[in-house]
């Protein structure tokens, strides 16, 4: 399944491929969690698709180098690394990622670095 991953330290949003079957341990994996929160965004273009990031991301970074991202849509800044992939709310289920890299970057402000001491 086609995905985008979003890495607020190296300021880029890449194309990645995951499993369809066993999405949740790809995205444990890849973004080095062990409890996903999600955001379901709806774009301007009535496009439907989720941002998934490690609910205790804030609390593993290094304080004086904590890296986050506001993503247009989301209500609430998102720390560490971000998957987004597509979502259908006709039959719940996630599918292939249906904006682009480019698109992703330009709904995106990344906010880096912050004390949060």
């Amino acid at each position: 399944m086609k995905a985008l991953l979003i890495n607020p330290e190296l300021l880029s949003v890449v194309p990645i491929d995951i499993s369809g079957e066993n999405y949740i341990n790809d995205l444990n994996l890849l973004l080095d969690s062990t409890c996903l929160e999600r955001y379901p965004i709806r774009d301007d273009d009535g496009r439907f698709y989720e941002i998934w990031v490690d609910d205790d991301g804030l609390f593993k970074m290094d304080p004086e180098t904590v890296c986050m991202f506001a993503y247009y849509g989301c209500n609430t800044p998102l720390a560490g690394k971000g998957i987004i992939l597509g979502f259908n709310p006709e039959n719940n289920k996630i599918e292939n990622v249906p904006i682009t890299p480019e698109e992703a970057t330009s709904a995106i402000k990344f906010i880096r670095p912050i004390s949060v001491i």
